[in-house]
């Protein structure tokens, strides 16, 4: 079903607007970009129909292919059935986290932490990529997930900053364990 929801050139139409959006792509604007459905996706929540075919519930990540000013990446984009004919949607975190929408919320602020806070008098922070490094082991009692490490790319005014990130999914949420973290200056646009 997810993949009849990915074909709709509404829901297409929408995923194209909101990447565009996105708080990387804000910060790197490209005019030539090029972005590219992929076709993939991973349910959230399962989809459902009622009676006439129409899709009444359902959560899902759709990603999205950006190419240009020598940049490759992928975009994520979260969309939710919001009623009848209502489709809401956001842009996730970039790159190829495996961590959904909540979890992605709850580890930017152990990433940051772990990079060393917001930095002073700077108003641009965002993260610029992520990626999963590993599946990591047997999942622990309870949980339907192993464990995984990610690494998040962090950027503010004058620094990049890497951070490994550890995911240990348990009968009760999912653990959070964001460093070591390696920092690197941004060299100042002449």
């Amino acid at each position: 079903m997810l993949q009849s929801v990915l074909s709709d050139p509404g829901v297409q139409q929408h995923a194209l607007e909101v990447v565009k959006q996105s708080a990387v792509m804000v910060r790197n604007p490209c005019p030539t970009a090029r972005f590219a459905l992929t076709g993939k996706g991973t349910v959230y929540i399962a989809l459902e129909r009622d009676a006439s075919g129409a899709i009444v519930k359902g959560a899902w990540k759709q990603e999205v292919l950006e190419n240009g000013c020598g940049v490759t990446r992928t975009l994520n984009v979260l969309g939710v059935v919001q009623g009848p004919k209502k489709l809401g949607v956001a842009a996730l975190l970039p790159g190829t986290t495996r961590a959904g929408p909540q979890l992605q919320k709850d580890a930017v602020k152990f990433a940051v932490a772990s990079a060393g806070g917001p930095e002073k008098n700077c108003n641009v922070g965002y993260v610029e990529n992520t990626e999963l490094v590993k599946l990591d082991g047997a999942p622990v009692a309870g949980a339907s997930s192993p464990p995984w490490q990610e690494v998040w790319t962090l950027v503010s005014c004058t620094r990049r900053a890497h951070v490994s990130m550890r995911f240990t999914p348990e009968s009760g949420g999912t653990q959070i364990v964001a460093g070591p973290t390696k920092v690197e200056p941004i060299q100042a646009k002449k």
